[in-house]
């Protein structure tokens, strides 16, 4: 049984614990003996130096065992591990036999110990199995073992432990079936401490290089995509400013031609003609510009011009320019400003753009015998809010996040029923954002849409007189 793959198939088995990939195991292993290697010097240090001064104690608490404590620990156990622990403090030079050399002094040590506990006088045997048991505990907890290893390591010495008392009860002063089972739980917790260390290593490893590693990814995708947000960014405007110029050309002549500079037009099939390229080249013109001004927003690179205006007159003009496409279509226009609505300190010419935006959109979705409404006024907390309502088809809830984001259309296709690339509510949403301001948008399928318009108390200016509009052509 195998752990999920977490990076690029990697795994970890259940059984060996080792990676699937050697190369990501030995990366694994030597990235594990540098981050231990400071707890592996503190571990055997600590360790042989309790294990030498407790053996002092001993003598004087028991000196009758003198003589065996001194030559089995200072003449065999001691020396034994101190030589396999030699690398730890030179890892980078014995990194590769670190492991081996570890097991080995264990096995040797633990081994001498057993010996003697066969070999030696019945009365001294218990310091012997003792002996063993301080050898297993160190070995087993030393941060360094891989779990592989602690379990041949913990088999042998169990598996020799007990062929010592199964062929020779009398070794120990106690009863052989408790001593069978100390020794096989004793062997056991060894066994399955490595083993859950080991894993819990291995598998924390594993998440730190998979979010190493997706970290690494997103910050590439990230540069990836500002990459081609920043090429598309100079193709629309390169593209933009380069349709400005003929579109400019094809407006200026169509009025010229409509003015009869050229002559008169006699024919109406030719003058319809006329009016139908002029407006196509005026909304085509719009759409550039709403384009570039996007991406001059996207960018950071409009910089605002502003000045303290009136804006219940900027509204009063936007109503006398929507009136007449609002009655053609049936639409009733109402307007509704605060009596003593206070001046505005913004750019002009982008709050009138933001507001032709939005009156647009609602006239555009917004059938025979509905209702637009505008209505503007300060706030409790001295901010100015702008409300624009419609009586229209309205957005569904699922599709109001997709006709936020640039180039968002509620219908998919290129046979959709209404016009427009999507892209006049992430340009309000952007200059309204310019402005230190907020933008809401709620709406209902087949009710309408109700948008919110939210400029802070700091540019709202009570008591001082407006600058003059400037001209609508400048928007």
């Amino acid at each position: 049984m195998d752990v999920t793959p977490t990076l690029n198939g990697m795994k970890v088995s259940r059984w060996t614990l080792a990676f699937n990939d050697p190369a990501f195991e030995r990366q694994f292993q030597k990235s594990w003996t540098k981050l231990t290697a400071l707890t592996n010097k503190i571990w055997v240090t600590i360790g042989l130096g309790f294990y030498a001064v407790f053996t002092l104690l001993l003598l004087v608490f028991l000196p009758k065992y003198c003589h065996d404590f001194l030559w089995i620990r200072y003449e065999i156990t001691i020396p034994l591990l101190l030589v396999t622990q030699i690398p730890v403090y030179f890892q980078s030079r014995f990194e590769r036999i670190l492991d081996p050399l570890y097991f080995i002094g264990m096995s040797l040590s633990f081994g001498t110990a057993l010996f003697l506990f066969v070999a030696t006088h019945r009365d001294h045997n218990l310091i012997y199995l003792f002996e063993m048991a301080t050898i297993y505990v160190f070995g087993q907890h030393y941060n360094r073992v891989l779990f592989k290893q602690s379990l041949v390591f913990s088999v042998l010495a169990v598996s020799a432990t007990m062929t010592a008392i199964s062929i020779e009860p009398g070794l120990i002063p106690i009863p052989f079936v408790p001593a069978i089972f100390a020794v096989t739980a004793h062997g056991l917790a060894g066994i399955f401490s490595g083993y859950g260390r080991e894993f819990f290593v291995r598998r924390n490893y594993l998440s730190q290089q998979t979010f190493t590693a997706e970290v690494a990814r997103n910050a590439k995708l990230t540069d990836e995509a500002n990459a081609a947000s920043e090429s598309k960014s100079r193709f629309l405007a390169i593209v933009g400013h380069e349709l400005r110029t003929p579109l400019n050309a094809i407006i200026g002549y169509t009025e010229a031609i409509r003015a009869g500079i050229y002559g008169p037009l006699t024919d109406g099939r030719v003058n319809d003609a006329i009016t139908d390229i002029h407006g196509s080249g005026e909304r085509l013109l719009t759409i550039v510009d709403d384009v570039l001004e996007l991406t001059n927003a996207e960018q950071g690179t409009i910089d605002l011009e502003e000045s303290t205006f009136d804006l219940a007159a900027l509204i009063g003009e936007l109503q006398s320019s929507f009136e007449s496409e609002c009655t053609r279509k049936g639409i009733a226009l109402y307007v509704i400003v605060d009596q003593d609505l206070p001046s505005l300190s913004a750019d002009p010419r982008l709050v009138r753009r933001i507001l032709s935006n939005l009156l647009s959109n609602a006239l555009k979705y917004t059938g025979k015998g509905g209702e637009i409404w505008l209505t503007a006024g300060a706030v409790d907390d001295g901010a100015l809010c702008i409300w624009i309502k419609d009586t229209g088809i309205g957005i569904a809830p699922d599709k109001l996040e997709r006709v936020m984001e640039v180039f968002g259309q509620v219908e998919d296709g290129v046979d959709r029923r209404d016009e427009g690339i999507g892209i006049g509510l992430p340009l309000t949403r952007s200059l309204i954002e310019l402005h230190g301001g907020s933008f809401s948008v709620e709406s209902e399928e087949g009710r309408g849409t109700r948008v919110r318009l939210t400029f802070p108390a700091e540019r709202v200016i009570a008591g001082q007189s407006p600058t003059p509009l400037p001209s609508s052509n400048a928007a």
